[in-house]
């Protein structure tokens, strides 16, 4: 399988990469170079194999391909920074909010929301920008999170919830509401069962 990493054909290179992705610890730096292949189905291949196979060591070469001039790549570029990296990474993921392709945006969120709550600082600044599917990414991204929700219980920040909602659109504002009521439900009926248990 290594052999075919360096075929002169990309689709003998492509499996190559792909089968390599179930076959931890071979062929690290041959994988690695893949990432720049010519051919943009094997830069694929090897960022995925990379990927999969946990190699945090290739984390540097899958963030270049973050601004690769082909749609799918930064589709598998975002998944696999999202994967392999960190927090400090998210900036990096989140300029993708604005990607023309809609794979992309969507990779993007994906990635964005597997780091959790401590995301929010970075997206929040998105519900500002001046792309649309930027702002709504990012407030799909809040609301994945359990970020909107929280604000919500929490009765904090109002004027950023209010952005958020105005980011996310009609859909996402008529969510909040409904989850809202069940939470003021779910408020009362534990009042009501504490003052029975009281009495």
């Amino acid at each position: 399988l290594v052999e075919l990493l360096e075929d002169p054909d990309p689709t003998v290179r492509f499996w190559g990469a792909t089968l390599l992705g179930h076959c931890p610890g071979l062929a690290l730096d041959s994988l690695i170079v893949l990432t720049r292949d010519q051919n943009a189905n094997v830069r694929c291949a090897a960022i995925e194999a990379l990927s999969t196979r946990g190699d945090v060591q290739a984390l540097a070469a899958v963030r270049h391909r973050l601004t690769d001039e082909q749609w799918f790549v930064r589709v598998h570029a975002c998944r696999a920074v999202g994967a392999l990296g960190t927090i400090d990474d998210a900036p990096l993921i989140a300029r993708a909010l604005g990607d023309p392709w809609w794979w992309a945006r969507s990779a993007a969120k994906e990635a964005l929301c597997g780091f959790g709550p401590a995301v929010a600082g970075v997206v929040i600044p998105y519900l500002d920008d001046e792309d649309e599917f930027a702002r709504n990414g990012a407030a799909e991204v809040l609301q994945d999170i359990g970020f909107v929700d929280s604000l919500a219980a929490t009765g904090v920040e109002g004027r950023l919830l209010e952005r958020i909602l105005a980011s996310g659109g009609r859909g996402m504002r008529d969510a909040a509401e409904v989850r809202g009521e069940l939470l003021e439900d779910e408020g009362r009926m534990r009042l009501a069962a504490v003052g029975g248990k009281s009495a």
